[in-house]
C-alpha cells in the first residue's frame, strides 16, 4: 500500500514539468532552463506594443486586424541542432537588450513565433521562449 501511494506521488510530481508549456532542454545540457520570467516579459511585451501599432514581424502576415504566423510548424527542439529549414530571424536590437547578453558562445534567434538561444559553435537548440512569450 505504501509502495503504490509513494508510486503515485512519484509519478504525480514527475510528470509535472511535462505538462507545462515552458521546453526545457535535457538535465546534462550546459544552458538548461536558461530563459526565466522576466525574459518570456520582455518578449511578451516587445511583440504585444508592436502588433498594437500594427507592425507584425517578419514571417508574420497581418490578418483580421491582427498578426498570424505563416507557418505554424516548428521545426526545431531543444537539445537540437537548428535545422537548416528553419527560417531566422535576427532579435530586434531594442529586445536584445532588454534579454541581456547571451551566455558566451550563444545567440538569440527568432524562428517563427519562438525565440531560441542557441549556440554558435554547434547550432544547437539550447533553451526556447514559445509563442513570442504568451504562456
Amino acid at each position: 500500500m505504501i509502495r503504490a501511494f509513494l508510486f503515485f506521488v512519484i509519478a504525480v510530481f514527475g510528470c509535472g514539468a511535462a505538462l507545462g508549456e515552458k521546453p526545457h532542454a535535457t538535465s546534462n545540457q550546459k544552458h538548461a532552463n536558461y530563459f526565466g520570467d522576466r525574459h518570456w516579459t520582455h518578449v511578451r511585451d516587445h511583440f504585444n506594443a508592436q502588433m498594437r501599432m500594427g507592425k507584425c514581424p517578419l514571417g508574420f502576415v497581418s490578418k483580421d486586424g491582427g498578426c498570424q504566423l505563416a507557418d505554424q510548424t516548428r521545426k526545431w527542439v531543444i537539445g537540437k541542432r537548428l535545422p537548416p529549414s528553419a527560417i531566422r530571424f535576427d532579435v530586434a536590437p531594442a529586445l536584445a537588450s532588454k534579454l541581456g547578453k547571451p551566455p558566451s558562445g550563444h545567440r538569440y534567434v527568432r524562428v517563427g513565433a519562438d525565440i531560441l538561444l542557441v549556440s554558435n559553435r554547434t547550432g544547437v537548440v539550447v533553451d526556447a521562449i514559445l509563442d513570442l512569450g504568451r504562456k
